[in-house]
């Protein structure tokens, strides 16, 4: 799954590129040429007869490796190389997810590991959760949580169920939270209308030109400046 660019995230530019090129260039040329080479070798070794011992054809054969390679990495496929390189350091791919999607996360790890008597005195439950707005948000908060946590060794899988799953799974089944009316008991979903809200008065929430440069809105008072000057 791969999100959009967020705003300001652009792709690396010809100067953070010229200036990334001589590092991978050098770690191309000293690391992964040799690394290749001594491979071909030690795989061409292995094919040819003991009489390349001889010093005279151990040189010779070193020779037309290098040439080889030299033939076979030009400056085209040298320049894939670093902008990849350099592309892989800036923005390196995503790490894949366990569950692909909410659901799956839901049915094969919430519904498992937080398991509660839904019998509507301490916890609720709602069979089509997927229809309450309020619970798939939380729920989807959970799944990112889940997923982030879960790559750290260490202490990852414990502060995700002490400060994720336990918080808000016991807010979702409360008696008074989201899934009020609905009974997984007899499979009734009521979902809860969306709080009422009246209308905003025009402008209320529009910044002022003042916040918007992040002065003071109002000049501000000199009438003791005024006093202590006249």
């Amino acid at each position: 799954m791969t999100d959009p660019m967020l705003p300001g995230m652009m792709p690396p530019g010809p100067s953070i590129a010229e200036a990334l090129r001589p590092l991978v260039e050098q770690s191309l040329a000293k690391g992964a040429t040799a690394l290749v080479y001594e491979a071909v070798k030690a795989k061409l070794t292995s094919h040819i007869t003991p009489s390349l011992e001889a010093v005279e054809l151990l040189a010779d054969f070193e020779s037309d490796v290098k040439r080889g390679l030299d033939e076979l990495v030009t400056r085209e496929t040298s320049e894939d190389a670093i902008e990849t390189a350099i592309s892989d350091i800036l923005f390196p791919p995503e790490p894949e997810l366990y569950f692909s999607n909410l659901g799956e996360f839901v049915e094969q790890y919430v519904a498992r590991v937080y398991r509660r008597d839904v019998q509507g005195t301490t916890h609720l439950w709602c069979a089509q959760w997927f229809e309450h707005e309020p619970v798939v948000v939380a729920l989807q908060v959970l799944w990112t949580a889940f997923e982030t946590y879960r790559r750290d060794p260490g202490v990852g899988p414990l502060v995700f169920h002490r400060d994720g799953l336990l918080p808000i799974m016991n807010a979702v089944t409360h008696p008074d939270g989201p899934l009020h009316g609905c009974d997984a008991r007899k499979n009734v979903h009521n979902p809860l209308p969306p709080l009422p809200c009246a209308p905003i008065p025009p402008g209320l929430f529009e910044p002022t030109p003042g916040e918007l440069q992040g002065m003071p809105t109002a000049p501000p008072d000199r009438t003791n400046t005024d006093e202590r000057t006249a």
